[in-house]
Order: C-alpha cells, then sequence, then structure tokens
C-alpha cells in the first residue's frame, strides 16, 4: 500500500473527493487487491507499518474506525478490513493502493457487502431476564456452593460437600436487598470465597469465607458508584487478585481488583464505551490474561484484556454485523488452548465465537438456527472428557444442552427433561466427582439441578428445597 494511505492521505482526498473516484468494490476486486499487496494473507504482519491483506497503516485503521472490530488489520476479519477499506476507497481513491492498476478497484462500483448491511442501526433492546444462581466449586473443600437472591431481594446459599446432600437454604444477613444475580469467586492461594451482588440503591456489596470460618458479613465497595444488572468475578491467578467488574447506571464498565485477600482498590472505568448487559469475564492461565466480554446498547460484543496484571486494553469489539442480548457466557479449555464466547442473538439463536492461543477470532457462527433462547447461555470445562458443556433456556422454558469435545465439532442440541425455567442457568464441574452440574431457577422460583459423572447420562432434576427465588 502507498505511503499516501500510511500518512492518512488527508491532502490526497480532498484533491480526489470531485474527481468521481470509485466508493465501492466487489470482495472479487478487493481479492485481487490483496494478492499483489500481501499475496491474499489477510493476517500478514511483516512489521513494515502496514498490516493485513490490504496493507493498511495503524493510522489510518484508527483514524477509519477499524479499531471498532481489533486493534490491527491483522488482528481482524477479511470482511472488516474490506469494511474500513471501502472507507479509504470513498475518502482516498484507488491510488491509495500501489497494486490497484490492474484491478478494476478504480472502476469497479460493486457493495462487497450488499446484504445483510455489515453495520445495521441500532435498536431498542428490551433487557431479556438476569435471574440466575451462580455456582462455585471450592476444590480444598470439595464444595460446591449455589447462591440465589430471593423475591424479597435477601441472598441465600446452599452448599454440597464431595457430592453429598445438598444443606438447607440460608440467609447472609437479611438487613441487606439485592437485584440480579450475585458474582461468586474463589482464592486458592487465600483460601477465600468472595460473594458480591448489587443493591436496590445500585450500590455493590461482598461478603466472604474463609475455608473453616465464619461469613465476614456485607460490607459495600464505595458507595458513590452505581450500578445496574449484576457484576462478575474472576480469579486471576497470575497476580492473586479478584477481579470484580460492573456495568454502571451510565452504561460504562468498572472494574475493581483485590490482591493476595487485601483491601479492595478503587473503582476505575474501562474507558468510555456504554454497555446495557452484565459482564462475563475469563483468566486463561497459559496467557496469563484476564478477558471481560460485554454488550453493548446496540447489541455488539465487545473485550477487553489484561495480561500479567497490566494495563487494560481499549475495547474491540467482535464482528458488529452480530447483535446479541442478554449477557454473554465464556470459557477456557485449557487442553486444547482455546477461549470461547456465547451469546444470544436478537432473533433467539445461541452463537459462538473462539479464539486459539495466538490467533485470531474465528468469527461468530449459529448453533443450529432451528433452537430459539431466552435470557442468557451459560458454559463450563468439563476436564473428564475434555468438554465444553453448553446450557440455554428455551423460549419453552425447557433447558437445552450440547457439548463440543476436543474442540472438535459441536453436538447437535439435547432438552433437559421437561422441566420449565424461567431464569437463566449456572453451570459447574466439580472435580472431587468428575461431575458437571446445572442449576435453572423454575418459573415457580424453585431451583433445581441436574448433573452428569464422567460424561455419562445427565440425571433427572433434583429441587433444592422449597424457598423461592427471583426469576426476572
Amino acid at each position: 500500500m502507498s505511503t499516501t494511505v500510511g500518512a492518512l492521505g488527508l491532502a490526497v482526498a480532498a484533491a480526489s473527493l470531485g474527481a468521481g473516484q470509485a466508493d465501492a468494490a466487489s470482495v472479487a476486486t478487493w481479492d485481487k487487491v490483496a494478492q499483489c499487496e500481501s499475496t491474499g494473507n489477510w493476517s500478514i504482519n511483516t512489521n513494515n507499518g502496514y498490516y493485513g491483506g490490504l496493507q493498511i497503516s495503524l493510522s489510518n485503521w484508527k483514524y477509519y474506525g477499524g479499531t471498532a472490530y481489533a486493534a490491527r488489520p491483522d488482528l481482524a476479519t477479511k470482511q472488516q478490513q474490506i469494511l474500513i477499506a471501502e472507507k479509504i476507497l470513498a475518502d482516498q481513491g484507488a491510488g491509495a493502493w500501489t497494486c490497484s492498476p490492474g484491478t478494476g478497484l478504480a472502476t469497479d462500483r460493486t457493495n462487497p457487502y450488499p446484504d445483510p448491511t455489515p453495520t445495521p442501526t441500532p435498536t431498542p433492546m428490551t433487557a431479556p431476564s438476569s435471574a440466575a444462581a451462580p455456582v462455585l466449586y471450592n476444590p480444598d473443600t470439595a464444595t460446591a456452593e449455589v447462591f440465589a437472591v430471593g423475591a424479597d431481594g435477601v441472598l441465600s446459599h446452599s452448599y454440597s460437600t464431595n457430592g453429598g446432600a445438598w444443606t438447607d437454604w440460608s440467609t447472609l444477613d437479611p438487613s441487606f436487598r439485592f437485584s440480579g444475580a450475585p458474582a461468586v469467586v474463589y482464592n486458592p492461594v487465600n483460601k477465600v470465597t468472595e460473594v458480591f451482588a448489587t443493591g436496590k440503591d445500585g450500590v455493590i456489596s461482598h461478603n466472604y469465607l474463609f475455608n473453616g470460618g465464619q461469613w465476614s458479613g456485607w460490607s459495600t465497595l464505595d458507595p458513590s458508584y452505581k450500578f445496574s444488572g449484576s457484576p462478575t468475578a474472576v480469579y486471576n491467578a497470575s497476580t492473586n487478585a479478584i477481579e470484580l467488574f460492573g456495568t454502571g447506571t451510565d452504561g460504562v464498565l468498572n472494574h475493581t481488583y483485590n490482591l493476595n485477600a487485601g483491601s479492595w482498590q478503587g473503582w476505575t472505568s474501562l474507558g468510555t464505551w456504554k454497555f446495557a448487559r452484565t459482564p462475563t469475564a475469563v483468566y486463561n492461565p497459559d496467557t496469563k490474561t484476564a478477558e471481560v466480554f460485554d454488550i453493548g446498547a446496540d447489541g455488539a460484543l465487545s473485550h477487553s484484556y489484561s495480561t500479567n496484571g497490566g494495563a487494560w486494553t481499549d475495547w474491540s469489539t467482535l464482528d458488529p454485523s452480530f447483535r446479541f442480548s442478554g449477557a454473554p457466557a465464556v470459557v477456557y479449555n485449557p487442553v486444547n488452548k482455546v477461549t470461547e464466547v456465547f451469546a444470544t442473538g436478537k432473533d433467539g439463536v445461541i452463537s459462538h465465537n473462539y479464539l486459539f492461543n495466538g490467533g485470531q477470532w474465528s468469527g461468530w457462527s449459529t448453533l443450529d438456527p432451528s433452537y430459539k433462547f431466552s435470557g442468557s447461555p451459560t458454559a463450563v470445562y468439563n476436564a473428564s472428557t475434555n468438554a465444553i458443556e453448553l446450557f440455554g433456556t428455551g423460549t419453552d422454558g425447557v433447558l437445552n444442552h450440547t457439548y463440543n469435545l476436543n474442540a472438535d465439532s459441536w453436538q447437535g442440541w439435547t432438552s433437559l427433561g421437561t422441566y420449565k425455567f424461567a431464569g437463566n442457568p449456572t453451570a459447574v464441574y466439580e472435580s472431587a466427582t468428575h461431575a458437571a452440574e446445572v442449576f435453572g431457577i423454575g418459573a415457580d422460583g424453585l431451583i433445581s439441578h441436574a448433573y452428569s459423572a464422567n460424561g455419562g447420562t445427565w440425571s433427572n432434576w433434583t429441587t433444592l428445597g422449597t424457598w423461592k427465588f427471583q426469576t426476572t
């Protein structure tokens, strides 16, 4: 690509706007340009200042909005690179590429992606159910523990050790009232379980338990910060920190952390992008990276990450032509070294996008569009079978399940019984019993669970007591 584009080409653009240059070109034409510029390698980075199949400079990538897709052109998909190239073509003309002669770039007028429109106008979204009963597994005590907010706003919990009977529900200080779903995380170094929840006043509070101890009682994390929806938390092994995220009432995602089970840091905003959903986070132990995902008011899913406790990256969008509702689910497969994110589309279809360590995001693909879902999916890594297990509540209220063995093809959706659920499912893997376990809140407010040991048949649903919990 010529130095015209590398310097933003503003002078060239001003001189050529009235010259009748092309402002669109077909994919076939762009393929010809890419073949000359980069031998058709859309992920090339030769450290010459230009990136990707069309050799777009970083300054142009930023100037024409490419960072909405990825940090650099070579990290974006072919379609995303072409979409930015279309803007450069309209602004600067075919002369921006030294390889344009003979490709038809100067005369082609074909829209490369006429249907569907790659970046549709945002439309208002109806907030789906945020009710869920998050579950945590403590490997040091071999205990699975589930938390949920009652219809009265009080947070309660129940637990099972070594696959034994579940305890009766008990409340964690009924003087605190919450909305949405709590977040829960375990720090294996300091042996502490910590639960977070958003109060009816929008303030996030936390409560923690050291192994063998008693619950600390609720305390607020800076009441000057107000949040909507539910928080999310993840343990960062590279820094021995619990990372906590929440979407503010202004739509900005905020973050705080706790090192070595010490004091919590103040809230800080991760950029200025606006989000409308509950965030989701994951930790990759192989790259020592914590990563957070959230869905914007326009339905596009974006992510930001921090490696070795370093600065968080700018937000980048995972293909804005896909629009979602609810909250995403994300999971890491440590055997195949792949991070996978799932989200429910506005049409009710669940799609997924995955990234192998050192690679690029695959792009969104749907998991059987004949199945329609409401709310948010959940996913868990099953170490006994090297499978990612995925769950979602159908529009008929039935909970469905699919899985992926050894990072291979996804199996078809199957229904887990005929129970009807209203909230979002949650799942956990229990290493002591080699069991994957899924929980759901029924339309009647009762929490039920089912499990599968060593990849075997899923059990029937069993209800945990008679207490009623929030379903919306």
